[in-house]
């Protein structure tokens, strides 16, 4: 398994999920807040911090938040403070994830 490749695709899918929930609001303002993903485990079990996929996870920019759990935050990274459209590139992001035997949720908060 390719921890980079996988983070590649699910970054296109977050990207493009985002850009067209962008579309659908056009220039009207929606509610502020933020978007990420969570990371519990892979295949069935607990990802160890110090594990070789820990460690890949990492260095694509999916780290320990302050609960201990793996995280990314704004996964698709777009210029907005749209809280509709960042879970919406933070679902897209999960979904691929899952579909690579993660088991990936998304959260979110408004601001």
């Amino acid at each position: 398994m390719d921890i980079q490749e996988i983070h590649d695709e699910a970054k296109c899918a977050a990207v493009a999920a985002a850009n067209a929930r962008a579309g659908e609001w056009g220039d009207r303002w929606g509610m502020c807040g933020f978007a990420w993903v969570k990371i519990y485990g892979h295949g069935g079990k607990k990802i160890h911090g110090n594990s070789k996929l820990a460690k890949a996870l990492a260095k694509v920019g999916i780290k320990r938040d302050y609960q201990g759990v793996l995280s990314l935050w704004d996964p698709a990274g777009l210029m907005t403070q749209n809280v509709d459209i960042k879970e919406a590139g933070a679902e897209a992001y999960a979904k691929v994830l899952n579909e690579h035997g993660f088991e990936a949720y998304v959260d979110s908060r408004l601001d």
